[in-house]
């Protein structure tokens, strides 16, 4: 299984979720086979080929009505509880069919073979369904080509053993075999969903709506566009013509093979042989075709097929004929025509895609179904079949005429996204099997906007070869190395390297000697990848330790020590760098080590995180360089990490151990019993496989009991005292509170949907969020499990009445509490209150002034145990009346925050002195000149005696460095100002 889960690309931890899904994949495609070629061949023998027509124009009418039924479906269900359901409703369905057939009923075989797409689309839910709910974005990228080689397995396999199983169970009881691969289904998705619980909690009618107003601005769109317009009338015709043939294909097929058993062999051959004729085309010939003529040339191909083919049944309407055209038809669409026509989809943009999608897949498509069943209907009436066929002959030369008016819609749509730089449409980031599927004609234009006077295009153009990795463009990025654009330069030294341009190195070499060190540095990784010769590499690239861009030279000493050429020169360089260096300098060496791999290092990494002052940015980029040394000796640092006070420590830690997947598991589970390490190993927990279910829940028991416990202080005290101080003590034990209550949220959404749960948790964290009952509402839409466990938390989000009763305040309890801060407040609210004595008057003096920062603006949203921190890095200062808090032109290196009095911004640079602004009690001035560090353009002058609080330029930038929703008051701040400043301006004039 190991060998088998690297063959696949499936990562160490995803098989128990891999095989599963494949094997839904596997075991569904394959009873949909047998089931679906029992129902056709029962359709056709006895029911009557004849009736084709009509049930096309029912298949067109039902396809619509499946989508919203299907859309409702997914609204008003659980999506557990739907992908749970599906399998063994639609077991029951065919168990029930096969009973009913004994009634030997004539209708029950249309409604069969309706019935049949029906329950394929609903088995289409249920496996992308659990596919896209249990893999992530990255896992669906690698896993999906996987998972569509299984159904495609199980088609083949189903097509191939439906002759050897007609013959052994009866043409009938395929249904019952059909029934029972969905039944292991089920199984297989009960086993998935216990490991991978999922929940939903959208609504049928905003579904449906959703998806009306999708449809509509699809049209919008579609109606906007040359090349979907033409793309629109194409899928009329290739609907009509698909059904065209699927008509001439039965009736020959009933008539050549008259017993039902040999009818549903010859189809189960056919559509075995056609399917994986089509999988081997699309594997190894679809990039070669695409990458040779283009994709729009290769659908065009396709209505050719049916001119030829139609052509052909014209003059010779013949059984072998009408075969091969139609084993032809189904082999260009599912290996060519399909894969072409939904990468043509590219040049629509990413945000109108889906919409566009679902107009053309919704409405004309579907128009054409019923239009094929209508001619038809009207042709077998009154025309002979040779006059079908050339009403099909008609049809595939103006399907010819749409799509080659749309190939040339195609050229103009890459074009004008090429000039409005939109890189995306060139490349996917989605590779079917493994192998990316590269346009000729798109690949051709990136190569002529090399050349182009634009320097915008020149620049996409290279970033977009650099993506292709074309061995073919390697003279034209050549080229492209003595651009004037230095980005353009660098972006072809990239694509150089991507293409393994072996041949062009020595005119890479030449660009170290680039004026731009972006350009020195991506030559610098350009010669690293492509220098076969280490000694050719270290003549070129010893030089380069000397360059004064830090970023270029450590580049070059890791490229030099990567190669294996020990470089004594180059070691060093890196070493001395790394301890002496300045903190940039410092920066790129570490980040050398790391990619070299100095085991030698390790030690004296793991020794500079031990200083307290190191820089955060610095800390960083050595717990990154200490994972890239030796994942398994830097657990116990990354995992001591979880616990440091800087949260981007905190997160860059999660990250890289969360890369470690299982083996990461049981120390981070063992630092989340840790206080100071908790939140970091909840960050960590969010990307490591799901921990056992009995750890998950102890810890969310113990963070709901907690957050109960600090609920029920809060509730005390503020249903017994309304003084200032007792607020203070109220909000800062209703943080605790909520704190607890998150973590317990974010614990427990491991056992669910995490990015739901994810996303409620950032609504609740936000102050007065309006989405708040919505969020209360999916949280409680989670599995019984999960909702047993969290919902006495939720009260904490709800709005509550006044309880008749609570107990006496527990002063003791909470004078004692494991927080220093909630011991602070409960002291000085007991003090206050008259409860206690306290003599500790340095820590009233601090309490007041928290008391007074929380009536500031720019710390109301802050916790106060935030303002706390602030409260600590400000100082006090008095002026007199009169006095000057600061000078016109003096250096910005301090922000006061008025006290009491009031300060005057005044300008004093002219010959008269202008009053600007007035600061009264609980404002603040001086921050501007803090944040640009330019003089001060006014002078602050105190009226009466004035206090303030200060805060120097250097703990200020920490406050809005490590408090982001303090960085966004100062922003409004700094627009009301600016408002200010230019009303006065405007006043003036």
């Amino acid at each position: 299984m190991k060998h088998l889960a690297q063959a696949f690309s499936i990562k160490p931890g995803e098989g128990r979720m891999a095989f599963p899904v494949a094997g839904i994949m596997l075991v569904t495609a394959f009873g949909a086979a047998l089931g679906g070629t029992g129902i056709e061949a029962l359709f056709f023998a006895r029911f009557g080929v004849e009736y084709l027509p009509y049930m096309f124009i029912g298949l067109g009418i039902t396809s619509m009505v499946m989508s919203f039924g299907v859309t409702a479906a997914l609204g008003s269900l659980p999506r557990r509880v739907l992908y749970m359901a599906i399998p063994l409703f639609l077991a029951g369905i065919l168990i029930a069919a096969r009973l009913a057939l004994f009634t030997g009923l004539n209708g029950l075989y249309p409604a069969l073979w309706l019935g049949k797409e029906i329950l394929n689309s609903l088995i289409g839910v249920l496996i992308w369904g659990i596919a896209g709910a249990v893999c992530d974005t990255r896992q669906a990228k690698r896993l999906f080509p996987l998972f569509n080689a299984s159904r495609i397995l199980g088609q083949v396999v189903g097509g191939f053993t439906t002759g050897a199983l007609v013959s052994w169970l009866g043409l009938e009881n395929l249904l019952l075999a059909w029934a029972g691969t969905l039944l292991l289904a089920f199984v297989l998705s009960r086993a998935i969903l216990r490991r991978y619980p999922i929940s939903s909690t959208s609504k049928s009618r905003q579904k449906q709506d959703a998806l009306m107003q999708e449809i509509q601005r699809g049209y919008q769109y579609v109606r906007r566009s040359g090349l979907m317009r033409w793309i629109s009338l194409a899928a009329i015709l290739f609907s009509m013509l698909y059904f065209s043939i699927s008509l001439p294909f039965s009736r020959a097929a009933t008539e050549q093979y008259a017993s039902e058993e040999n009818l549903a062999a010859f189809l189960g051959l056919f559509n075995g042989l056609s399917t994986a004729a089509a999988f081997l085309v699309s594997l190894f010939l679809a990039n070669r075709l695409f990458a040779r003529f283009g994709i729009m040339l290769s659908l065009l191909i396709f209505p050719i097929i049916y001119l030829i083919g139609f052509a052909s049944l014209a003059f010779f309407p013949v059984f072998a004929i009408v075969v091969s055209f139609r084993f032809v038809q189904m082999l260009w669409l599912s290996g060519i025509a399909d894969p072409a026509y939904q990468a043509m989809f590219n040049v629509v943009p990413p945000e109108r895609r889906d919409q566009v999608r679902a107009f053309i897949e919704g409405t004309p498509q579907q128009a054409g179904t019923f239009l094929a069943g209508a001619i038809l209907i009207v042709g077998e009436q009154n025309l002979a079949p040779q006059q079908l066929y050339l009403i099909g002959l008609f049809a595939a030369a103006v399907c010819t005429f749409a799509i080659a008016q749309a190939r040339r819609g195609y050229s103009n749509a890459l074009i004008e996204a090429l000039h409005a730089g939109n890189p995306h449409i060139f490349y996917s980031e989605e590779e079917p099997f493994g192998g990316f599927r590269q346009d000729a004609a798109a690949i051709q234009l990136v190569l002529n906007g090399l050349a182009d006077p634009d320097p915008i295009t020149r620049r996409i153009s290279a970033e977009i070869l650099e993506h292709l990795s074309l061995p073919e463009a390697e003279e034209t990025l050549l080229r492209g190395l003595s651009d004037p654009d230095p980005l353009v330069r660098a972006a072809c030294l990239r694509a150089l390297t991507r293409a393994k341009a072996t041949g062009a190195l020595e005119k890479i070499a030449a660009t170290l000697q680039d004026p731009e060190p972006d350009v020195r540095f991506e030559a610098v990784a350009a010669l690293a990848a492509l220098t076969v010769s280490p000694l050719s590499l270290e003549q070129a690239l010893t030089p380069m330790l000397g360059d004064p861009v830090s970023r270029v030279s450590t580049r070059a000493a890791s490229a030099l020590l990567n190669a294996d050429r020990q470089v004594e020169r180059a070691r060093s360089f890196l070493r001395y760098t790394a301890v002496a260096g300045e903190p940039l300098e410092r920066e790129h060496a570490i980040i050398a080590i790391g990619d070299w791999g100095d085991e030698e290092a390790f030690a004296f990494l793991v020794n500079e995180l031990r200083d307290d002052g190191l820089p955060v940015r610095i800390r960083r980029v050595i717990l990154t360089a200490l994972a890239s040394i030796d994942s398994a000796k830097s657990m116990p640092e990354l995992v001591q990490a979880l616990g440091h006070s800087d949260l981007s420590v905190r997160q860059a830690a999660a990250e890289l151990l969360s890369q470690m997947s299982e083996n990461a598991l049981a120390p981070v589970l063992l630092a989340l019993q840790n206080p100071e390490q908790e939140e970091g190993a909840l960050l960590a927990l969010q990307s490591l496989p799901v921990p056992p279910v009995e750890s998950i829940d102890e810890y969310a028991s113990r963070a709901v009991s907690r957050a109960l416990e600090y609920d029920c202080l809060a509730r005390e005290v503020r249903y017994t005292f309304k003084d200032e101080a007792a607020s203070l003590l109220i909000e800062s034990l209703q943080t605790k509170a909520s704190q607890y209550g998150i973590r317990a949220l974010r614990i427990i959404g491991l056992l669910g949907d995490r990015a739901a749960v994810t996303l409620a948790v950032e609504f609740l964290q936000a102050p007065h969020s309006a989405q708040r009952a919505t969020v209360i509402e999916t949280l409680e839409s989670l599995n019984a499990h999960c909702r047993r466990i969290i919902q006495p938390v939720l009260r904490l989000w709800e709005e509550e009445a006044a309880p008749a009763s609570v107990g006496p305040v527990d002063w003791q309890r909470l004078i004692s509490d494991e927080d220093e801060w909630i011991r602070d407040c409960a002291r000085f609210a007991a003090h206050k209150l008259g409860e206690i004595n306290m003599e500790n008057i340095s820590t009233l003096s601090l309490m007041e002034r928290v008391l007074f920062l929380k009536r500031v603006p720019l710390f109301a949203n802050l916790s106060p145990a935030d303002i706390k921190q602030v409260a600590a890095i400000a100082q006090e200062q008095s002026f007199s009346d009169g006095a000057a808090l600061v000078r016109q032109g003096e250096e910005g290196d301090v922000m006061f925050i008025v006290v009491s009095g009031e300060v005057r911004v005044v300008d004093t640079q002219g010959e008269k002195e202008i009053e600007l602004a007035r600061r009264l009690p609980g404002e603040y001035v001086g921050e501007m000149a803090l944040i640009s560090k330019e003089p001060r353009i006014a002078s602050l002058i105190a009226i009466g005696n004035v206090r303030a609080l200060c805060i120097d330029q250097k703990s200020f930038e920490a406050l809005l460095r490590d408090r982001p929703d303090v960085s966004l008051v100062v922003i409004q701040v700094l627009c009301k100002r600016l408002k200010e400043a230019s009303r006065r301006m405007h006043n003036q004039v």
